[in-house]
């Protein structure tokens, strides 16, 4: 994780030099020319904000998850364009030491925080941000999430190789060192990352990553009748994806979705199926007796 301090150092180098923002990439090329806002200003990526590849401590001691999203949302401008007050903390002590020490804005710092809780119960570690790695596709701003084009011939493969090292690889070692991924009793047990939108689930999926299985509220209370309703008595809108990645270390990403642009984490009520979903497909023992089973 070391490479990013350089390249934010970079950047706050270039910007001071008067580099114009847009020209800045930092490394972050391929994704760059993968970017697709379709026109929408809420899509357009702030390049004058400070990029966040990560939050959190990747060598915290008790480690909950790494939980993935998309990226890191609306720029606060006195906060991170040049000359403000987290850009600046940075350009003191480097992205990783204010990173692990979660000295950031207090928007970004209470979002993750909500996220945090979904682990801590799975867990039973205490809810609290700093139990969390949290990663994003793209480390740039933006109101909204717009499309990466990995289908595109000329800008795709790039993307596609970028996402695989610069963030799936990075995720899978840090969620290996996770409590997540110590849940499973097997000595074969597979390490374990989180993830909050389908958009999410479509990149592993496009880079190579095979999905086990896909639950919604139609097919869903079929495997757990006690799926939760909302306050109009119908199912709630959630979607859980188990995928695995076809290399070693073989390592499981559970993807919930909440159906809305909100990366909301499920609630307490979807536990028993988030455990139980980690225990049919945390080691390859258990992902036999399933195939065994229903053969």
């Amino acid at each position: 994780m070391e490479i990013w301090d350089a390249r934010i150092r970079r950047w706050i180098e270039e910007l001071d030099r008067g580099l114009p923002p847009e020209r800045a990439e930092i490394g972050t090329r391929p994704v760059l020319d993968a970017w697709y806002d379709g026109g929408l200003p809420a899509c357009s990526l702030d390049r004058r904000a400070l990029p966040e590849p990560w939050v959190g401590d990747p060598r915290a001691a008790d480690l909950a998850a790494v939980i993935l999203g998309l990226n890191p949302g609306v720029s606060l401008p006195a906060q991170l364009h040049p000359g403000g007050e987290l850009v600046e903390r940075v350009r003191r002590r480097g992205w990783s030491a204010v990173a692990a020490k979660w000295e950031l804005p207090r928007e970004t710092k209470a979002w993750w925080a909500e996220r945090a809780a979904w682990p801590a119960r799975l867990t039973g570690l205490p809810p609290v941000v700093e139990s969390i790695v949290g990663m994003d596709l793209v480390p740039w701003h933006s109101v909204r999430f717009g499309r990466l084009l990995l289908h595109d011939r000329q800008v795709g493969p790039a993307a596609v190789q970028w996402l695989r090292e610069e963030v799936f690889r990075r995720a899978v070692a840090i969620g290996a060192r996770s409590r997540l991924s110590r849940l499973h009793p097997c000595e074969r047990r597979r390490p374990v990352i989180l993830a909050l939108a389908d958009g999410v689930r479509g990149a592993l999926e496009h880079v190579g990553w095979s999905r086990l299985v896909r639950l919604d509220r139609t097919n869903g209370p079929s495997r757990y009748p006690t799926w939760p309703v909302d306050d109009r008595g119908e199912r709630e809108d959630r979607t859980f994806t188990v995928l695995l990645q076809p290399e070693a270390p073989w390592t499981v990403a559970l993807v919930s979705d909440s159906g809305d642009d909100s990366l909301a984490p499920p609630g307490p009520a979807f536990d028993g199926l988030v455990l139980r979903l980690l225990r049919e497909h945390g080691c390859p023992c258990a992902a036999a007796h399933l195939v065994t089973r229903a053969g």
